[in-house]
């Protein structure tokens, strides 16, 4: 095991280190694979009522959403204008721009169609 930060722990063949930018890929795939199971672990923010998919409503924006007075700063998401900040965790993929959908809180690109 490592000692100060980042921390790494290692016991055996296993090795826990932080995330790098690079691991985004994987990543996003290992949670897509495992949403089912990790999403009744997934933080929420205290207070908001997750929305029903399909019900329109854009997603009452979390604490570390950012200001916008459009989407430029939100990147994928949506700027919700009743509150004057993103959509952020998005709900449903009415807080995300085309061509993304909400995924685990995260507007991510819709994955590509299978090849036949």
């Amino acid at each position: 095991m490592s000692v100060g930060w980042p921390v790494v722990l290692e016991h055996g063949p296993v090795r826990l280190r932080p995330l790098r930018l690079r691991d985004a890929g994987e990543w996003r795939m290992t949670r897509l694979m495992n949403r089912d199971w990790l999403e009744p672990w997934e933080a929420t923010t205290p207070g908001v009522t997750p929305m029903p998919a399909g019900s329109g409503q854009m997603a009452v924006p979390g604490p570390i959403a950012f200001q916008c007075k459009d989407d430029v700063p939100c990147g994928t998401h949506h700027c919700n204008l009743q509150y004057g900040k993103c959509a952020f965790p998005c709900q449903s993929a009415t807080d995300c721009l085309q061509p993304n959908t909400c995924n685990l809180g995260f507007c991510v690109p819709l994955p590509a169609p299978a090849a036949h």
